[in-house]
């Protein structure tokens, strides 16, 4: 969906999204990508991240995060919890941003805010649970204006 010439929104599958802004910035929602059985072929591969949003750490929400993340060297806006994670498993701290519910994050031009939801949060590793935090919903503005407030894979398609 194309909000105008510049920006627009690309439902990947189940809660997953690709944005444009703008000023041509790309971004991810959720990055379960390559593997999600919902995502058409032609998206399946993703040569450009801007900035990453992960809104928890359930396997259809993060699963692909770290090859994309390895790949593109995008920013990464997530909870504590989960940028813990993502730093354990070797990525660059210096582009791991964990905030908390409430906090707004600039990072790549764009404002991002952590805000309640009401949903559980583990992190599947090896067969175990791990704790990721709150879910949290995200709300972004790009240049002052609200582009995006949702939990991805409740929008309206």
């Amino acid at each position: 969906m194309a909000l105008n010439a510049d920006v627009s929104f690309t439902w990947v599958g189940h809660g997953t999204w690709k944005v444009r802004s703008a000023k041509g910035k790309e971004i991810l929602i959720d990055p379960w990508v390559m593997n999600n059985p919902a995502a058409p072929e032609m998206l399946k591969t993703v040569d450009k991240c801007d900035l990453m949003l992960i809104t928890h750490g359930h396997f259809d929400h993060i699963h692909d995060a770290l090859e994309i993340a390895r790949k593109t060297k995008s920013t990464i806006v997530c909870n504590h919890e989960i940028s813990v994670w993502l730093g354990s498993k070797g990525l660059d701290g210096e582009k791991i941003v964990g905030g908390n519910q409430g906090g707004t994050i600039e990072a790549e031009g764009i404002k991002v805010t952590l805000v309640h939801a009401e949903h559980s949060c583990g992190i599947t590793e090896d067969g175990h649970l791990i704790y990721g935090g709150e879910d949290d919903r995200i709300q972004a503005w790009v240049h002052g204006v609200d582009v995006l407030q949702m939990r991805p894979d409740h929008l309206e398609r």
